[in-house]
């Protein structure tokens, strides 16, 4: 999981605004678990947190 991808980056979210519908519609099908793409730590206990 992750935002956006430029020059070959992952880019983690700010927030989930734009993910939601996304991860709502997962949600629906009984999706409990999402991969974080990133390669920051820091990011990643970040964009973790937002999905609990």
């Amino acid at each position: 999981m992750y935002e956006i991808e430029k020059d070959g980056k992952h880019l983690p979210p700010k927030n989930l605004n734009n993910l939601k519908p996304i991860l709502d519609a997962l949600l629906d099908v009984k999706c409990e678990m999402f991969l974080i793409e990133l390669m920051d730590i820091n990011d990643i206990l970040k964009t973790e947190k937002m999905l609990k």
